[in-house]
């Protein structure tokens, strides 16, 4: 039993390198690069300002200090009454002032035109070649010369 495993390998061994397809070099007909869009990035040319005029955050706070103070006057009585009228102010003051703090993203024109702009990469190649009297395609990642090497396809007598 070892011995007909032993010649099985052997005879495998030596008709492997000829059982395995042979490589030809076939002439390129055609090329087309295959391309992909990436959208440009501009990030740099645009500034954050902030998004409210201090003229609105002002009007803000003033009205979060009515609200707060209004609200704060309905707790309590005497002093207390007072103290809460007061600390309704200050805390609707502040809670105003901090809803209309944020930034907006200014951008010039410029920043604006590539931001629009999409760029092109090539990604691949779709190639024609031409071997055993037909065009067959395929596709590669580097752009070839003037023949590439395929599986020759030719039938085999």
């Amino acid at each position: 039993m070892h011995r007909a495993l032993t010649t099985s390998l052997l005879i495998l061994g030596f008709a492997g390198p000829s059982m395995a397809a042979a490589q030809v070099d076939a002439p390129v007909v055609d090329v087309q690069p295959i391309y992909r869009s990436t959208p440009t990035t501009t990030a740099a040319e645009c500034l954050a300002v902030p998004s409210s005029s201090s003229r609105d955050a002002r009007l803000a706070r003033v009205l979060g200090g009515l609200a707060g103070g209004y609200a704060g006057s309905q707790i309590g009585a005497g002093s207390g009454r007072d103290l809460a009228t007061i600390a309704g102010a200050i805390v609707g003051s502040e809670y105003a002032a901090s809803r209309t703090r944020g930034t907006q993203r200014r951008c010039n024109a410029a920043a604006f035109e590539a931001m629009e702009q999409e760029e092109q990469v090539v990604e691949g190649y779709d190639v024609i070649y031409r071997h055993a009297g037909r065009l067959w395609r395929t596709r590669r990642s580097e752009p070839p010369g003037d023949s590439i090497n395929v599986p020759d396809r030719r039938v085999q007598p």
